[in-house]
């Protein structure tokens, strides 16, 4: 994913360069963060299955886990946002509300590093018992 955002950087670069006439959406911190976090959950959730059944048999697990995942995401952003002072959302939104966006960057990375490590231990003690 890193290397994608740097090619659309110098794509982009050499376009404007050129006076080629077009609208592009810069890359923000947040939008890379988020990113790479929507990554790290999708692959934390892939790589054990996938090394439990193999890849062939895990195709339409992961097919399925595919759409949960995305129409999941906007019914949570969707409940969030219908419940954003109440409960436990509204207390973790004023939680957040009151951090600098350093902190909040460095709590998706370590939640997004913690999740692949979990996936990680799960994958290789699953892959270790695995018979070929």
């Amino acid at each position: 994913m890193a290397i994608g955002s740097v090619i659309y950087c110098i794509l982009e670069i050499v376009l404007r360069g050129t006076g080629f006439p077009f609208k592009t959406y810069p890359i923000t911190i947040e939008a890379f963060i988020g990113a790479i976090f929507a990554v790290s959950i999708m692959h934390s959730f892939y790589f054990p299955v996938i090394f439990k059944l193999g890849y062939t048999k895990a195709k339409v697990i992961n097919f399925v886990m595919f759409f949960v995942f995305f129409f999941g995401i906007s019914q949570l952003i969707n409940y969030v946002y219908a419940n954003k002072n109440t409960g436990f959302v509204g207390k973790a939104m004023a939680f957040f509300e009151r951090r600098p966006d350093y902190f909040i960057v460095l709590a998706i990375t370590a939640v997004a590093a913690l999740l692949l490590l979990i996936s990680y231990t799960i994958s290789l003690r699953v892959y270790k018992k695995r018979e070929f």
